[in-house]
């Protein structure tokens, strides 16, 4: 599926039928990634962030990984401060074949993007992270 931009705040809904659970509401992986990104643009607290992963989730950015959800609360506690009052803006969405969903997006004068992978339960079980231009093995 192509790229679907989506500048942060508005947030239509998915046409993709597949969904995954999160407690009660039944989101698709794109939706679930862009509640996520609400997150960091109204500054939710770091434990509501890392709610969207599975216990045994697994954060690499940079080829540095961080491993469970204690590990990856503490990268973003560690990390959230840095961002300051910027806001993610030319954000774009894929959903990818394999069920993947990948952003690319600014934030201030840095570019960078993400790739989620999900469990059967909606969970974020991989992360990766990628600073400045696309990596080639993407």
């Amino acid at each position: 599926m192509p790229g679907l931009a989506d500048p942060v705040g508005d947030r239509p809904g998915s046409t993709d039928p597949a969904t995954a659970e999160h407690g009660d509401d039944a989101m698709t992986g794109l939706e679930r990634v862009k509640s996520h990104m609400d997150k960091f643009a109204r500054r939710a607290d770091v434990s509501e962030i890392s709610a969207d992963y599975a216990e045994d989730a697994v954060v690499d950015m940079a080829g540095t990984e961080h491993k469970g959800k204690a590990a990856i609360e503490e990268f973003f506690r560690s990390n959230y401060g840095m961002v300051g009052d910027q806001q993610f803006s030319d954000v774009v969405y894929t959903e990818n074949d394999d069920g993947s969903v990948e952003i690319d997006w600014k934030l201030g004068p840095m570019t960078g993007g993400d790739k989620f992978w999900f469990d059967d339960d909606g969970y974020f079980v991989r992360q990766r992270v990628f600073l400045g231009p696309k990596p080639a093995d993407w």
